[in-house]
């Protein structure tokens, strides 16, 4: 990549020419009259145009703490557009009520903003309503002429922040070789650290950022920005594909496959769209072309590589899930809608059918046949397998069962033989786990339902609808016809060709996932890998998709594209980790917690997603870390508030710039107050004035104890009738009258975004 030096416009006396920022222009008067004048701008900086962003652009704009902060400078966004505007629509792993953003003037709406089939709120509603507050703060505060604008915007990427008064650190200079070596730009002909080491001018502030201002793919320019304040909001990190390097048949192999980081999407090439090896954030952009004729790879597990399933499904391609382990991919019920129901009619189930059913759902069983066969003859007639009792519903399956499981838990084993006076206490538990296990055998559904989409929270591969996956030999069925999951297996190497990527896979050899590989398909059948490494066909996909040549013992997996996303790092060039790592950074604390990351007195600060995952974030959340405030707090959210995501990013921000300071701007949302927090506010909104005793306050402890309590397993609240209807069954509220007057006066949005202040 060609870098250009943009060099200083204008004369001025007390400037070194080292400055490549355009120098904005003045006009003073004098005795001999006008003449120009130009001086230095200088900036408080947002690095970052996302939602983590814009949230704190606008609530800094929203209160007093945030104006005085902001210090009457223009305020300046480095970054490319919100990647969330750029992204396939697909479902996120949040509903829509929990994510309107502290600050927003608009927030998405839970009766029209759902995505299709399953719960999550539309990529494309939330990302409108980032876009809607940009729009908002740049009405207010741009203007056309760059001497008044409070509101400036660069697209550009920041490579490293530089401080005055003081040698370039060697840190800036591990930025420089690291861009050569994983980005494949090289700033020797531009001369870049001649350029770096020159001091700043006499009137600069005490911070440059380099930045690379995109003109093509193949070409960038160079600028430095001036800076008073600095504000990082750049998310949780980089994927991690892009120095996976020996996964590939060559070392050009992954630059093949990537993009540079200082060229957004709107640059990039027909090639760069096409290309056959991508990371799954890059693979969601729309500017990725996606063909319904593709056979799509999909490697690693997670939220993204869930994504890239949504995305195949929405192009209608065939797509190959596989990782060592696709559970962790389901710590949200929502992420369930991918997968298959595997309903039988139970009327008509066959005996090999429901003993591979009884698999998954009864662990301990030593003779899955004697149990299968031990049932199916207790529901039959005389008449044999063809006049086998029918059952009009569930319950009278249910209620069949268990009387018959009576006999056996006196004096009767499964096979028949007579036990003694205590019983086949062991075998009786089997049945009784069967009764558990066949609300999936619903004899009420018709066959027709065969391959449903399961609702969310179905799969069981969670130990509660709202818990982390606990069930890592779940049998995960695709619910398309064009999909495969796999597990057990690790990329062994790809091979790319010019319209082909030929993949090889070998078994997974950590921890519990070690073992043989095999992959499912939607027609429930499971199928191993050859010697070579490649997951063969069963005999019904096949035959569905004729065109899909069945892979031999000489060859890989063929696709067109392969996917690979195998989670962030964040100690790469454009992440804080090496932007601002010769600064020193201490916890920003609010109230004990941990909201992001300072230096300098609070000058440069990190926020968001990109605080939650520094290596120097203080805190680790940890569910048993009972005496860190921070984890406390984050255990305490709704489920869906996965680290590093939008809800506990959102609440965070809005502390960091003291937004629900005061008791008419305190947070009011009951899905992210504290105890504490919730305890003052019923104190104060449902009593008022009157005169509160122990009773009061202890029923507002109770009442705010459980509403928190259940949030979290409830997956936060819609609304009031969702609040009242949680706490329903809790047991230290017993005067209903009484709590539930106080479940109408909670809200479960924050509070009106509010003007922003000149």
């Amino acid at each position: 990549m060609k870098i250009k030096i943009v060099e200083d416009k204008g004369q001025n006396p007390n400037k070194i020419n080292a400055s490549v920022q355009n120098i904005g222009q003045i006009s003073l008067t004098t005795d001999s009259g006008k003449l120009p004048v130009y001086k230095l701008p200088v900036y408080y900086v947002i690095v970052g145009c996302g939602t983590a962003a814009m949230v704190n652009h606008t609530t800094l704009r929203q209160t007093e703490w945030g104006k005085k902060q902001i210090d009457d400078l223009p305020l300046m966004h480095i970054g490319f557009k919100d990647p969330w505007t750029q992204y396939f629509e697909h479902g996120m792993g949040q509903p829509p009520y929990l994510l309107g953003m502290p600050g927003y003037h608009q927030r998405p709406v839970q009766m029209t903003d759902v995505f299709t089939h399953n719960p999550g709120c539309s990529s494309k509603k939330f990302a409108a309503c980032t876009q809607n507050e940009w729009d908002l703060l740049w009405k207010k505060y741009h203007t056309e002429d760059p001497e008044t604008s409070k509101f400036h915007y660069k697209e550009g990427w920041v490579a490293v922040i530089q401080k005055k008064d003081g040698p370039m650190s060697a840190k800036v200079k591990e930025v420089i070789e690291k861009l050569k070596k994983n980005e494949d730009i090289d700033l020797t002909e531009a001369k870049i650290n001649e350029k770096l080491e020159e001091p700043f001018p006499s009137d600069a502030p005490h911070y440059r950022l380099v930045v690379l201002v995109p003109e093509s793919e193949e070409e960038c320019r160079l600028e430095f920005v001036y800076a008073k304040k600095i504000d990082i909001c750049t998310g949780a990190g980089r994927s991690a594909v892009r120095f996976d390097e020996k996964k590939f048949d060559n070392e050009n192999a992954v630059k093949i496959g990537k993009t540079r980081l200082c060229v957004p999407p709107r640059l990039w090439s027909e090639k760069t769209k096409k290309r056959r090896v991508i990371n799954g954030p890059e693979a969601l952009m729309t500017a990725t072309t996606w063909n319904k004729t593709d056979r799509v790879c999909v490697f690693g597990s997670g939220g993204i590589g869930l994504n890239m399933v949504e995305r195949g499904e929405g192009e209608k391609c065939h797509i190959d899930w596989m990782a060592r382990t696709l559970a962790a991919s389901f710590n949200l019920p929502r992420n369930d809608t991918v997968l298959r129901h595997r309903t039988k009619h139970f009327n008509t189930v066959k005996k090999e059918e429901l003993e591979d059913y009884l698999k998954e759902k009864i662990s301990n069983a030593k003779d899955l046949g004697k149990v299968v066969s031990w049932l199916l003859k207790e529901i039959q007639t005389e008449g044999g397998e063809s006049k086998r009792r029918k059952f009009e519903n569930r319950e009278e399956l249910k209620k069949q069962i268990l009387s018959m499981s009576e006999s056996l838990r006196r004096h009767e084993s499964l096979d028949g033989s007579v036990g003694g006076s205590e019983g086949y206490g062991s075998d009786y538990q089997l049945v009784a786990d069967l009764v558990d296990a066949q609300d999936l055998l619903d004899p009420a559904r018709n066959l027709s339902t065969l391959g449903r989409r399961m609702e969310p929270g179905e799969s069981g591969v969670r130990e509660g609808a709202f818990s982390a996956p606990t069930n890592e030999n779940f049998v995960l069925t695709p619910s398309d016809e064009k999909w495969r999951f796999g597990k057990g297996c690790e990329l062994d190497i790809a091979k790319i060709e010019d319209d082909k990527v030929t993949v090889k896979i070998k078994p997974s050899t950590r921890g519990e996932e070690a073992g043989i590989p095999e992959i499912r398909d939607y027609f429930e059948k499971n199928t191993a890998h050859t010697n070579e490494g490649a997951f063969i066909l069963s005999d019904d996909y096949h035959y569905k998709w004729i065109n899909i040549a069945q892979p031999n013992e000489n060859a890989g997996g063929i696709y067109d594209r392969v996917c690979v996303t195998t989670g962030l790092v964040q100690d790469e060039p454009g992440e804080p980790t090496l932007t601002a790592a010769h600064f020193e950074f201490a916890a920003l604390t609010v109230d004990g917690r941990t909201v992001g990351l300072q230096s300098d007195g609070g000058n440069i600060r990190i926020l968001g997603a990109a605080a939650q995952v520094h290596p120097k974030r203080i805190f680790v959340l940890d569910a048993k870390q009972t005496n860190d405030p921070t984890s406390v707090y984050f255990n305490s959210l709704p489920l869906s508030a996965v680290p590093p995501g939008f809800i506990f990013t959102g609440i965070n921000i809005a502390f960091a710039n003291n937004y629900f300071s005061g008791y008419i701007t305190a947070n009011q949302n009951v899905n992210t107050m504290t105890i504490d927090e919730l305890k003052k506010w019923i104190l104060e909104e449902h009593w008022g004035s009157k005169e509160t005793d122990g009773t009061d306050e202890l029923l507002a402890e109770k009442v705010a104890s459980a509403v928190v309590k259940h949030r979290r397993f409830k997956d936060g609240y819609e609304n009031a009738a969702a609040i009242k209807k949680a706490l329903q069954t809790e047991p230290s509220l017993t005067n209903a009258g009484e709590w539930e007057a106080i479940a109408d006066i909670l809200e479960t949005n924050y509070s009106p975004a509010r003007d922003f202040i000149d």
